[in-house]
């Protein structure tokens, strides 16, 4: 552990090699903050509801996916989508949005820096616009521009050039 005066060193993670039973919460306050312990005791006990949708796209399990996929609509279907997408699962992610086409930006972003044409083409398939920004900074084309391929892709598919 480094003393008050010594800079700890840190090392550099990938995202892809943490593992989270659901997306972290950052809460920032302390117990001196109205409603800080309550917030805390129900983070804590407050069900993962993506989580056993998550695993099962994980072991390749079809039938817990398809039932605990027909409970689950709206912010609680991200995660999965996310993770049929780094699995590559397409015909996962397809039921997904079939059952629920909400669609945010880290699994467009996801998609696209993993090059996963055909899932970035399904997420726009299932509606999301080719030119939308990217977390408010960059439309796909411009996350896209290091590789060439993927890029002519979207230029073809319609992305415009001149956002």
């Amino acid at each position: 552990m480094a003393s008050p005066n010594e800079t700890p060193r840190l090392k550099n993670v990938g995202i892809e090699d943490l593992q989270f039973d659901y997306p972290p919460v950052i809460v920032t306050g302390d117990e001196e903050d109205a409603g800080y312990q309550e917030l805390m005791v129900s983070l804590e006990k407050e069900p993962a509801p993506w989580k056993p949708l998550c695993e099962a796209i994980r072991r390749d399990d079809e039938d817990i996916f398809r039932e605990e996929s027909l409970h689950l609509k709206g912010p609680p279907t991200l995660a999965a989508k996310k993770e049929a997408i780094l699995v590559g699962r397409l015909d996962l992610l397809k039921l997904l949005l079939e059952r629920d086409d909400s669609i945010e930006d880290d699994t467009v972003a996801t998609a696209c820096d993993r090059k996963y044409r055909d899932s970035v083409r399904m997420l726009l398939d299932f509606g999301w616009p080719i030119d939308k920004p990217v977390y408010f900074t960059a439309s796909l084309l411009c996350t896209a521009v290091d590789d060439v391929e993927i890029t002519q892709w979207l230029i073809e598919t319609g992305a415009d050039v001149n956002l």
